[in-house]
């Protein structure tokens, strides 16, 4: 074989090893075409649903408010879970169960820091009542958007 052609033999089997995982599906993501949401969007509506009652100025009215948007973040959350983690991995039950002790341990903590502090005695008055609610709907966002974004990164 002469010289010359060695270099162009290389360059072939380099290209030819780099294919094999591609044609094998190897650098494919699965389901390319599926439609994913935008978490930007998702998250819009989920506080826009609750706009009037949050900026209604009633201190219950607001706190309702924000559990409404929590509650939407959360079941957002709970159908990428869904689409994203195999069943045999989790359950209908089990993504509830989590997205629940996760709404009850970070809404304690921020009722308590907002509302139960050592500042707040005898106490520090309403307004801090819907806090709690909205922090954890920032919880929810938070998990929102990484699903989205490895939804995106795998194409599931």
């Amino acid at each position: 074989m002469s010289r010359s052609l060695k270099p162009l033999i290389f360059a072939c089997a380099i290209l030819v090893l780099a294919a094999i995982p591609a044609a094998a599906g190897g650098n494919e993501k699965p389901n390319a075409k599926v439609d994913i949401p935008n978490a930007e969007d998702l998250i819009k509506h989920c506080w826009d649903i609750s706009e009037e009652k949050r900026a209604s100025g009633v201190t219950a009215t607001m706190r309702k408010g924000a559990l409404d948007s929590a509650q939407c973040l959360k079941k957002e959350v709970a159908q990428q879970i869904r689409i994203f983690i195999d069943e045999d991995s989790i359950s209908n039950d089990e993504i509830t169960e989590l997205l629940e002790s996760l709404n009850a341990a970070y809404g304690r903590l921020y009722w308590l820091m907002f509302n139960e502090n050592k500042a707040c005695t005898p106490s520090c008055g309403t307004m801090n009542h819907p806090l709690h609610n909205a922090y954890v709907a920032r919880a929810y966002e938070m998990i929102l958007k990484d699903l989205i974004s490895l939804r995106k990164k795998y194409g599931v």
